[in-house]
C-alpha cells in the first residue's frame, strides 16, 4: 500500500496525496497528454486520495464523487504538491545540472528541495482567485497605465508550455501578453504592439507584480561555473527527470 501525505497548499486548500508510482510516471510519458498540455493534470488528478480542505476552490460532483477540478487549481499550489510529493517519495536532495551560458560547460548544482521558498497566496489576490473575472490591477511607474492581469490556473498549462518553446527574443512578450487582461486606454487589437514597445522599467515592474501577486514555489536557483566563474540564475522545471529521478543511493553489486 502506498504512503500518504498531507499537504497544505498556498491558497489555504489542503489534500493527502500517495506516493507517486511508476504508473504516474508513464501520464508524462504520453504523447496525446503531453501535445494536450494535460499531463501534470492527469498526474495530480492520480495522486490525490482526498480533499480534506478545499480553499478557495468549489468541488465539482456530489457526496462521494466530489473532486477538485485541477483546471482551475493554481498554478503556484500545483506546483507545491508535485515538489512536497517529490520529496516525500524520493528525498530532499537533487542534483541540478546545466551547460554554462558564458562557456558551454557542464555545472553541477547540489540543492535541498527543503529549501525552495513556498510563497503563501496573499490576502489581496484572494478576490481574484474566487471569481477569476475580477483581475488584479497595478499601476506602472513609467507610463502611468493602469494595468489588469490575472493569475495562472492547470488550464495555462499548455499555452505556458508552447511560451517556454518559443526563442528567448518572444518569451517575455508572449508571456507578458497571457497574463495582461487589461490596458487602461488601449483597445485589445493594440495590446501586442503597445506590449512590445514597454519600456524596461515598467516590464520589469509588471513581472514583479505578477509575483508579488501569485503564490507557489520559488524555483530560481544560482549557478556559478568552476571553469569561467560566471554566475546566474535559472529556474527548476517540474519534468519528468525532476519529479522521477534515477535513484542514487548506491550502486549494484553486479558479482553478489
Amino acid at each position: 500500500m502506498a504512503r500518504e501525505l498531507n499537504v497544505d497548499c498556498p491558497s489555504g486548500l489542503s489534500l493527502t496525496v500517495r506516493e507517486f508510482r511508476v504508473s504516474d510516471e508513464d501520464l508524462l510519458a504520453t504523447p496525446a497528454s503531453v501535445r494536450k498540455g494535460l499531463s501534470v493534470t492527469s498526474l495530480l488528478q492520480a495522486i490525490v486520495v482526498r480533499v480534506d480542505e478545499s480553499g478557495p476552490y468549489t468541488l465539482t460532483g456530489s457526496g462521494d464523487e466530489r473532486s477538485l477540478d485541477w483546471a482551475n487549481v493554481l498554478q503556484g499550489d500545483r506546483m507545491t504538491v508535485l515538489l512536497k510529493n517529490r520529496i516525500f517519495t524520493w528525498g530532499n536532495d537533487l542534483v541540478f545540472r546545466q551547460p554554462c551560458p558564458n562557456c558551454t560547460l557542464p555545472v553541477e548544482t547540489e540543492i535541498d528541495l527543503n529549501e525552495m521558498p513556498i510563497k503563501p497566496l496573499p490576502e489581496e489576490s484572494m478576490p481574484h482567485v474566487l471569481d477569476p473575472k475580477q483581475p488584479l490591477y497595478v499601476t506602472l511607474p513609467g507610463c502611468g497605465k493602469r494595468i489588469g492581469f490575472r493569475l495562472l490556473r492547470g488550464r495555462d498549462e499548455k499555452a505556458l508550455q508552447k511560451i517556454q518553446k518559443q526563442q528567448k527574443a518572444t518569451q517575455s512578450s508572449s508571456y507578458l501578453r497571457y497574463r495582461v487582461v487589461e490596458i487602461e486606454g488601449v483597445e485589445q487589437p493594440n495590446w501586442k504592439k503597445w506590449l512590445s514597445e514597454l519600456g524596461g522599467r515598467d516590464a520589469s515592474f509588471l513581472r514583479a507584480s505578477f509575483d508579488e501577486a501569485d503564490c507557489g514555489v520559488d524555483q530560481e536557483v544560482e549557478f556559478e561555473c568552476d571553469q569561467c566563474s560566471h554566475i546566474w540564475r535559472d529556474d527548476v522545471r517540474f519534468r519528468a527527470d525532476f519529479l522521477f529521478p534515477k535513484y542514487r543511493g548506491r550502486t549494484t553489486n553486479k558479482g553478489s
